[in-house]
Parts: C-alpha cells; structure tokens; sequence
C-alpha cells in the first residue's frame, strides 16, 4: 500500500492539473535570462560614468573607454565569472537531477544574484 503512495500522488497531480515547476524547465530558464538581462539593463542605466577617470597607470581615460569597460565587465566577464562559480553550485543536490540538468539554472541564479547585489550596492551609493 505504501509503495502506491508516489504513483497516486501524481496520478492525483494530473488530475487535477497541478503543474509542478522545478528550475529546470524550460520557461524557468526563460525568465530567469530575462531577469539577468533586464537587472543588467537596470545596473548599467543606474551607473553613472564620469569624464576623466585615471587608469592604473595614471592615464586619463575618455568616456567612451570607461564606457566600453563597464559593458564589457557587465555583459562579458560578469557571467563567465557566475558560470565558472556555477560549476560548483550545481554540485549541490536538488530533487535528484543530475549535474548537466543543474548547471545551467544554477548558473543563472548565481549571475542573478551577482546583479542583484550590484545593483543593491549601487542604489546604496547613491543614495
């Protein structure tokens, strides 16, 4: 009798039309692209980039330079930076799905998390 137990819970689920989501389908997948996108897009229009910043070496560098820096370490370096940190939070356990099921979501959370904390931390500074 207990052993039916799991196969009537399902058999109970699609009946009554309850979709069960985990984070690896597709439209969580989905969403959580849009959201790093969209909290990219909020960081970078919050940024405020300044005239005449000086380099490592002293240099005075344009606008444009520190602009293009700043993309490229959001949109670029930023997420293979969460993707190489997803590599090790996909050896989490999570309703027994195997490591290539994981990794993909898993990443994608921790670039989110990465934005959200930048973003946190820009607003903190401007205000």
């Amino acid at each position: 009798m207990m052993e039916d137990l799991p196969e009537i819970k399902e058999s109970i689920f699609e009946q009554e039309g309850v979709v069960k989501k985990s984070l690896t389908d597709k439209s969580s997948m989905i969403v959580l692209v849009f959201g790093c996108l969209i909290t990219g897009v909020i960081i970078y229009s919050v940024t405020p980039i300044q005239e005449g910043l000086t380099d490592l070496w002293g240099n005075t560098v344009s606008e444009k330079k520190v602009r293009e820096s700043f993309i490229k370490t959001l949109f670029i370096f930023i997420p293979i930076f969460s993707f190489l940190l997803g590599l090790l939070t996909s050896l989490i356990p999570y309703k027994k799905k195997r490591y290539r099921e994981k990794y993909i979501s898993f990443s994608l959370l921790t670039l989110l998390g990465v934005y959200s904390l930048m973003l946190i931390l820009r607003i903190i500074s401007l205000l």
